[in-house]
């Protein structure tokens, strides 16, 4: 949950994957004129757990959070998920 935003994104990525190169440089444009966006590099996010097991319908804080695979945006609307993307070409599409 943020405080400061009703509605916000949250990225997930790695430095050194490949799938991610062309995502971050979206990312990184969006993140110039806002600041609704939240980013993890998964490589030094300890405390963020992986794996293919996820419910996103109860999840309050991002310790909560499984994030399946990188790159990976949600969408937060009224403190909960609104949407999950998976897809650069989807990503791309929701920050632009």
């Amino acid at each position: 949950n943020s405080k400061d935003y009703d509605s916000y994104y949250v990225y997930f990525y790695e430095t050194g994957n490949e799938k991610c190169k062309d995502t971050n440089e979206v990312v990184k444009s969006y993140v110039r004129g806002k600041s609704s966006i939240y980013v993890f590099n998964m490589e030094e996010a300890n405390d963020i757990k992986t794996g293919k097991d996820f419910d996103y319908k109860n999840v309050t804080d991002y310790k909560g959070i499984t994030v399946k695979q990188v790159p990976m945006l949600i969408h937060v609307e009224n403190k909960k998920i609104d949407h999950v993307y998976y897809k650069a070409s989807d990503i791309k599409k929701a920050l632009d």
